[in-house]
């Protein structure tokens, strides 16, 4: 996935300097680069998103987090965690039904040749369940590892028979 996010990046990014020189030097620019970017994009956004999370490459604020104790930190990883999959559910979900609409409209993009907007648009609900199984997952892993309240082991008796 990641390797998939970077290449529609350097599509972006070739596709996008060729319509900048074709303006500039013939004032002519590519029909639908900048659709086609922006689709590119989205697809982009939810495939990395997605691996980002996966690979617990994502960017992380310890400032806050150094002064909390063990459990305190799980307890957070794990209101986070619930946090994003409510969200993205709701996302996948309102993204499915806009999927489902274009395609029983039968919509194009109009500046690009025979391509179906629902095989874009496709990818929001296919990225936000990705994300949302990350976060299952991540859920349950915490679940298991939550530190108990207090995390000294009892100690053990040193006091001798008499």
């Amino acid at each position: 996935m990641g390797v998939a996010s970077s290449g529609f990046i350097m599509i972006i990014l070739f596709a996008m300097t060729g319509e900048v020189i074709s303006r500039a030097l013939f004032n002519r620019p590519f029909e639908g680069t900048v659709e086609a970017s922006g689709l590119l994009l989205v697809v982009t956004f939810y495939l990395g998103i997605a691996y980002l999370h996966f690979t617990n490459r994502n960017i992380k604020l310890d400032l806050l987090q150094s002064r909390y104790s063990a459990w305190q930190k799980s307890l957070l990883s794990m209101l986070t965690s619930i946090i994003i999959l409510i969200l993205f559910l709701l996302i996948g979900y309102f993204g499915a039904t806009m999927t489902i609409t274009s395609y029983q409209r039968k919509e194009f993009v109009f500046t690009l040749p025979y391509i179906p907007l629902w095989t874009i648009r496709l990818m929001v609900p296919i990225g936000s369940l990705m994300l949302a199984l990350v976060a299952v997952k991540d859920l349950v892993q915490q679940i298991r590892n939550f530190p108990h309240l207090t995390s000294k082991k009892p100690e053990e008796s040193t006091t001798q028979q008499i």
